[in-house]
């Protein structure tokens, strides 16, 4: 296990800015939300989710970063973490591939191989954010929230978390499921003026409206990271809990139709025309019509 010649107030620092740069190139590269115009939504909100809050950043944006103690102090901090990140990356690995009890191992691995710092073990970068997710995802709310909470404190936030918020919800506290949410988190995805207002939402006002808006808010995060198989299990769970919502359906409709789902895309489409108003009802109308006409516009000719 390796040690670094630091002294206890230059890792910190050390520390504190490697997790800058961390955010600042999780933010990069982030697709733009689709909204009910088919327009691309101006980024110009804060993400307020896990792993890390950032602004949108513009495409090939580069971080321009001076280490204040030198490069040989950046080098000594790379490797002295390469063991414990290689494990990291291995459980990012197995979440996405659905092995959650190897995520939770290597996990736990990636803590052992954390390296020592003037006799003080450090904590890797983002492992205890994703044990959280692991559980979150396994159904192990308690949990999920005990490490969870320890994660928000590594991350830049405005108080709000939606892994946190839903692991509460999933356990029926709705007064703790209230403080890691807002409507914010959903409206901020969606282009200011294109005619979505906060009453399209499913709200807050009931235990199951409160869940579906974070499952509709998660669906919209990991749409903007090009996720779209998850983005459509986020938002279709919250189709479960609030069928009637047309901005819901719409989203179901519009990754569905993406994927080239055009007979499973139509009916969501047109339940968001019958059940919405406005912009989003006049979009969907014309976006279910055209799904029922595509097959036969697209068939290969004989």
């Amino acid at each position: 296990m390796k040690t670094l010649n630091l002294t206890v107030m230059q890792w910190p620092l050390i520390a504190s800015l490697t997790l800058i740069a961390a955010v600042v190139a999780f933010g990069a590269g982030h697709r733009k939300v689709k909204t009910v115009q088919a327009v691309p939504a101006k980024a110009t909100h804060k993400k307020v989710s896990s792993p890390a809050v950032s602004a949108p950043a513009p495409e090939n944006a580069r971080l321009s970063f001076a280490h204040p103690l030198g490069p040989q102090a950046m080098a000594e901090e790379r490797a002295a973490y390469a063991p414990s990140d290689a494990f990291r990356k291995q459980a990012e690995a197995d979440y996405q591939s659905g092995d959650l009890a190897g995520a939770e191992a290597a996990c736990f691995q990636a803590f052992s191989a954390a390296p020592v710092i003037q006799g003080q073990k450090q904590q890797p970068p983002f492992v205890d954010l994703l044990l959280g997710r692991i559980y979150l995802k396994g159904g192990q709310y308690a949990k999920a929230i005990q490490w969870l909470q320890g994660a928000k404190l590594h991350t830049v936030t405005s108080g709000l978390n939606l892994d946190l918020a839903l692991a509460y919800a999933r356990l029926g506290d709705y007064k703790n499921a209230s403080r890691f949410y807002s409507d914010q988190a959903s409206l901020q995805y969606l282009s200011e003026g294109e005619g979505v207002l906060p009453q399209d939402l499913p709200g807050t006002d009931t235990p199951q409206a409160l869940e579906a808006s974070i499952l509709l808010a998660r669906g919209l995060d990991v749409y903007l990271e090009h996720r779209d198989d998850e983005a459509l299990v986020e938002f279709q769970a919250a189709h479960r809990l609030a069928p009637d919502n047309a901005l819901i359906a719409y989203y179901c409709a519009h990754i569905l139709s993406e994927e080239g789902r055009h007979s499973e895309a139509a009916p969501l489409f047109q339940r968001a025309a019958d059940t919405g108003r406005g912009a989003i009802a006049k979009e969907a109308k014309s976006r279910a019509a055209n799904e029922i006409r595509r097959p036969l516009i697209w068939a290969p000719k004989q």
